[in-house]
């Protein structure tokens, strides 16, 4: 574990970069000493910024139509250098917004690069009852800069790669190709083609084509159709047994046992997922 430099009481998981440092001095300051940050190891992207507050709520916004998403944005600018972001107001759309019982807000943002969405990238941006902001959580990666964004692969050309890619695939039926910045967490952004392909109750794909070599980036089946025995050592080092989803080779922790399971609509599952989804 690292620490921010000047003698800061806050934390990263991994060492900020040089650009990062100003910003999380501040955010630091304006915290009272409260900031937690973890960044991600492969790129340094932030995956949670905590503090209370990392921005107080502004009075003249409070209550305003849209208030919390121009504070929101206004915090995200201020903060491009710790996000990795060259240009906030840009690269950065409001898709969702949230209000629970007790009154916090969460303001969730879809990235884009040059028109094109970074998928899956997002930020969400949480603010208490007051209006303060106290935590940020992203599934973004830096700006994408240099990245062609004409593909040499057509729509066409990837939906056939994409069939020929999923065994039974050439019968199905699949939605529009959508061109997109393919963005996982732990490889490079990459221009690409994503389409989902059905055929059967229990064959439903999500493929990405890479729009430039038409090699096939990623097939996942998103129905869960097969539920087996497993297990898996817990922290205390004991083997427990567990319910997983088999497909193919691969196994899933996700609890298809429950009566509440809905094999046709594939509802009703329980999933375990890590810090990155």
């Amino acid at each position: 574990m690292h620490q921010i430099p000047a003698g800061m009481k806050s934390y990263t998981v991994e060492k900020p970069l040089p650009r990062q440092v100003a910003d999380l001095q501040r955010l630091q300051a304006q915290s009272g000493g409260t900031l937690q940050a973890f960044l991600r190891p492969e790129s340094h992207v932030p995956i949670q910024l905590k503090g209370f507050p990392l921005a107080e709520p502004d009075p003249l916004l409070v209550g305003q139509p849209n208030g919390d998403e121009l504070l929101a944005k206004r915090f995200l600018q201020a903060n491009r250098d710790v996000l990795l972001l060259s240009q906030p107001d840009d690269e950065l759309r409001l898709t969702h917004r949230e209000t629970d019982k007790l009154g916090r807000t969460v303001l969730r943002f879809s990235q884009f690069y040059r028109g094109l969405e970074v998928w899956p990238g997002e930020i969400g941006v949480h603010s208490d009852a007051a209006g303060a902001i106290d935590l940020l959580h992203t599934t973004s990666v830096p700006t994408p800069e240099g990245i062609a964004v004409t593909p040499r692969i057509t729509a066409e050309q990837a939906t056939q790669r994409a069939r020929a890619r999923v065994p039974g695939g050439m019968t199905g039926n699949t939605t529009d190709p959508k061109l997109l910045i393919y963005a996982p967490l732990d490889q490079a952004a990459k221009l690409a083609w994503k389409l989902e392909l059905s055929f059967g109750l229990d064959q439903h794909w999500q493929v990405v084509v890479d729009a430039q070599t038409g090699i096939n980036l990623k097939a996942v089946n998103m129905c869960m159709c097969a539920n087996v025995s497993g297990s898996g050592v817990d922290l205390l080092g004991v083997t427990r047994p567990l319910n997983v989803d088999q497909q193919g080779s691969l196994y899933f922790m996700r609890n298809l046992s429950k009566p509440m399971f809905n094999a046709g609509t594939t509802n009703g599952f329980i999933q375990i997922v890590d810090a990155r989804n």
